[in-house]
């Protein structure tokens, strides 16, 4: 934990530093976002501080986490918007399964942390039971839409926040060249770079364990882990891997749409070529590194599914996953994944993508992967 404080420290210097030099932009509104960003990364870093003071506490209180097995845990990757927060949520409606959620990553990544926030709740509970009562009628109603709340299953790169190694950090720094080797992590983060955050990684997975049941199998989402396969079958003892992909054609103008809310706010230019190009590239190679990987013969097994199989599908790629890892399955959850399949035939998305020259003719430049061969597909079209 130690190497990994130093990361957290070097990296959040660089950051700053970085930032320094680039206050001046050409538009006014981005000098003052700049301007306040970096007034904001000092105060975030002390924040943080927060969370490595419980860090310590762990490994005085709880120090036989680290014995924790995470015996074939399940690491949903692949291409983003393709149905890997979908594929998340409904296996963890399996008990057996446990998976993170945002206030675990962002305000509780500590066991200790975890155990105050137990007492709270449990002290606050008769007010939060009177206070639902309360709720207005507004966010009930987006129940419907889209579900919302700290304690959905979310991606479990979050907890990398502590040490500055998360990619969500593109969304606030689009132009920080270290964000995009995390994007290639295991081809352009250096070997001793990958190994800290790597042991740093597998120690938050431990406490989530730990705290949840040992007895639980891990179950984790990031699309931005797709460039991560390597490092999690050396880490993680028989990971089962399944990586989402869907047609480059929707995936690339999706992708950017859903950026577009946070680059209103922070008023980054989400039309920029640069930043075009970096999704692009990104992009591209997850899906060249998903093919490379589910070669049938390949010594890392990585299992693929179409988003499209998912929607049409449901039950069958639920059950093969439950079948290559092995994991039982009751009559109960059967129940209920042959009645979401049933529902998720009728979906239709809602969401509207962004019209732009750049993007549309993305086509052209996935011409080469896409159709990918079939090698691993959880369920092959015309089955």
């Amino acid at each position: 934990m130690f190497l990994a404080y130093c990361l957290f420290i070097k990296n959040a210097l660089f950051l700053f530093v970085w930032q320094l030099f680039h206050i001046f932009e050409k538009r006014p509104v981005a000098i003052l976002r700049n301007i306040i960003l970096l007034i904001m990364l000092p105060i975030i870093v002390s924040l943080i501080h927060i969370h490595w003071l419980f860090f310590i506490l762990d490994e005085v209180l709880f120090f036989n986490y680290r014995k924790t097995k995470c015996i074939r845990p399940i690491f949903i990757i692949g291409i983003p918007r393709s149905g890997t927060t979908f594929l998340q949520r409904t296996l963890a409606n399996d008990t057996q399964f446990t998976s993170t959620t945002l206030a675990d990553c962002v305000f509780t990544p500590s066991i200790t942390q975890r155990y105050l926030a137990q007492f709270f709740r449990w002290i606050c509970s008769p007010i939060a039971n009177y206070s639902q009562k309360f709720t207005p009628k507004f966010f009930n109603s987006m129940q419907d839409i889209h579900t919302l709340g700290l304690n959905e299953p979310e991606e479990d790169f979050f907890m990398l926040t502590s040490i500055f190694s998360c990619f969500i950090q593109m969304t606030i720094f689009p132009n920080y060249p270290p964000v995009w080797k995390l994007a290639k992590f295991d081809k352009s983060v250096p070997n001793w770079e990958r190994k800290i955050i790597m042991n740093f990684y597998k120690k938050m997975v431990q406490k989530h364990v730990y705290f949840y049941g040992k007895d639980k199998t891990y179950l984790a989402k990031n699309p931005s882990f797709t460039s991560w396969v390597k490092s999690l079958h050396k880490y993680f003892e028989q990971p089962i891997i399944v990586a989402c992909i869907r047609n480059p054609d929707k995936t690339v103008p999706s992708q950017i749409s859903s950026l577009a809310p946070i680059f209103n706010i922070t008023k980054h230019n989400i039309h920029d070529l640069k930043f075009i190009n970096n999704i692009h590239s990104m992009l591209f190679y997850y899906y060249k590194y998903i093919e490379k990987l589910s070669k049938p013969k390949h010594i890392q097994p990585l299992h693929v599914v179409e988003m499209n199989e998912l929607t049409l599908h449901l039950n069958e790629c639920i059950h093969a996953i439950y079948e290559i890892g092995g994991y039982s399955i009751s009559k109960k959850m059967q129940k209920f994944y042959e009645q979401l399949s049933k529902e998720n035939k009728q979906y239709t998305s809602k969401h509207t993508y962004i019209k732009q020259a750049s993007i549309i003719h993305s086509k052209t430049v996935f011409d080469a992967i896409w159709p990918m061969s079939p090698h691993a597909r959880l369920i092959n079209p015309g089955q």
